[in-house]
């Protein structure tokens, strides 16, 4: 096989350990065990560093949901005609009762705080919260920078706490029209308080035992923290701000009388494009990751303890130490040795989602099966090629870590299936193609026919939902003197013939005439499966 070579070479490397082991093993468990110290701490910085990226897609992903989730309301809220109506005619009890009533029905829908429309001015004339103590209509806005950028025809985005509510809020305005002339703006506030609760319990359910936990902090572009998993750092800047930059918040009031005092956070080290170890006062040491938002001017940030990761150095070392034997350290040489070398030629043969075989390992051996049948007839084999239909969907309704779910679960129903003479391959993404060895023509065909079954019975578990998915396939036998590229195109022309006729089956490159199984076999066969 294609792996034996290796498999001669890890044999011989032992073979070739000649020295005196007495000698150098002892020097070599000293060193180890200063250089274990250093190389812990370096692997406690890259530990950290990775638990900040996982964690700050994470809340990119929670951020994102909530944005996205309220974009088009301004768009959508400002062709009902009653909003237009009432920044023509703001004196009409009228336009103010329809449109404070189909604000409110709509916040109530989307779960806003609150919805308003200003006029030119920054007036509001209309708002959903026209009945509670704290309304906008009546109060002017137009200091506000969502509201000159709206009615200037962009987007106002803009976040900080309410002049009327002295609540957090993030503001998104848009121009309200009429002929082509802007006739004021339509705003909805949403409190950050879901969000804010949403990124403190992703960080608490992949904090790890024993752990504090990593941080995120997302500031404006003046880089004030405006939310925070630690309270403690919430209206705090990330660097000191200028006297300009202050006197700007003053003048929009975009955090009211809050002091605004800087976090104190030294850069110790630059650990990447977007990583830095900091030192903050009486906190001690963070490996920190940023990023900013598409289409905001929001920086997130991540900030993991390496203090969660470094408890153990100290530890390894003296037990480094302690074990540096000769015995003992030739063992662990030759273990790591192994594993690594399995490691390597796992990975070059193995997909590590499905653990089906690589296109690699198929190009080294495939074409030693197919050398084989044209020298020996009785040496038959065939290959079905498989295709998840509507995989795309599976990506955008549930997300690719829904879709990587599926795969892997389709992988482990195809390995379950074969017998150890099969070779079941990952070509890419979705499709998969399965040889399979045999001594009767059909076999292969009712191989790709049971799996289509097992798979329309399955349903991959995401999350707290169900992903049902269908296979359709091409089968093609191979015949002596064909190429295995000859042989592919044949079962790919009969996987695309199948997805033509309707998907969910398995299409016949070579349909049999002993009558033993109708060409084109599809979903009507449908006899009960051994799972």
């Amino acid at each position: 096989m294609f792996h034996n070579s290796l498999h001669r070479f890890r044999r011989g490397s032992l073979r070739q350990i000649r020295l005196p082991a007495l000698v150098w093993l002892p020097l070599v468990s000293v060193l180890g065990a200063a250089l274990g110290g250093w190389w812990g701490i370096y692997q406690a910085r890259q530990q950290a560093r990775e638990h900040a990226v996982e964690q700050l897609a994470l809340a990119r992903v929670q951020i994102r949901e909530l944005l996205d989730r309220y974009e088009l309301f301004p768009d959508i809220a400002s062709f009902c005609p009653c909003v237009a109506d009432v920044l023509v005619d703001p004196e009409d009890p009228a336009n103010v009762r329809r449109a404070n009533g189909r604000l409110a029905d709509i916040s109530r829908r989307i779960r806003a705080d609150v919805s308003y429309v200003l006029d030119r001015q920054g007036t509001v004339v209309a708002a959903s919260n026209w009945a509670e103590t704290g309304s906008f209509v009546g109060k002017n806005y137009a200091r506000r920078p969502y509201f000159r950028g709206a009615l200037d025809g962009g987007t106002g985005r803009f976040v900080g706490i309410g002049l009327t509510s002295g609540t957090l809020g993030y503001y998104l305005a848009r121009s309200v029209r009429r002929a082509g002339r802007a006739l004021g703006v339509i705003a909805v506030k949403l409190r950050l308080d879901e969000l804010e609760h949403s990124l403190a319990d992703g960080a608490f359910h992949r904090r790890r035992p024993g752990s504090l936990g990593a941080q995120v902090l997302v500031a404006d572009a003046a880089g004030v923290v405006f939310l925070s998993t630690e309270p403690a750092w919430r209206f705090h800047t990330l660097a000191p701000l200028p006297a300009d930059t202050r006197a700007q918040l003053a003048r929009t009031g975009a955090y009211g009388t809050e002091v605004l005092p800087p976090l104190h956070a030294e850069t110790v080290a630059t650990l990447g494009p977007h990583a830095r170890l900091l030192a903050l006062p009486a906190r001690g040491r963070f490996v920190a990751v940023a990023e900013t938002l598409p289409d905001t001017d929001w920086r997130v940030m991540v900030l993991a303890p390496v203090a969660d990761f470094v408890h153990m150095v100290g530890l390894h070392a003296l037990l480094g130490l302690l074990i540096g034997m000769l015995a003992v350290a030739l063992v662990l040489l030759l273990v790591f040795r192994e594993l690594y070398q399995r490691r390597v030629l796992d990975a070059a043969i193995r997909d590590p989602l499905t653990g089906l075989y690589t296109r690699m390992y198929m190009n080294e051996t495939l074409p030693r099966l197919v050398a084989r049948h044209n020298t020996d007839p009785d040496a038959a084999f065939g290959v079905a090629i498989l295709d998840v239909d509507f995989f795309k969907q599976v990506n955008d309704h549930h997300g690719h870590f829904a879709g990587d779910r599926v795969l892997a679960d389709l992988g482990g129903l195809i390995r379950a299936q074969c017998a150890d003479t099969d070779i079941a391959v990952r070509l890419g993404g979705e499709e998969l193609a399965l040889f399979h060895p045999h001594s009767a023509p059909g076999e292969t065909l009712r191989l790709a026919e049971r799996l289509r079954i097992l798979v329309q019975r399955h349903a991959a578990r995401w999350e707290r939902s169900d992903i049902a998915v269908t296979i359709s396939g091409g089968v093609a036998e191979h015949r002596v003197g064909e190429t295995l590229v000859q042989l592919l195109q044949r079962a790919d022309q009969a996987l695309y013939q199948a997805k033509r006729n309707g998907r969910n089956r398995i299409i016949d490159a070579d349909p049999p005439t002993d009558g033993g199984m109708p060409p084109g076999l599809c979903s009507q066969l449908d006899a009960p499966v051994a799972s």
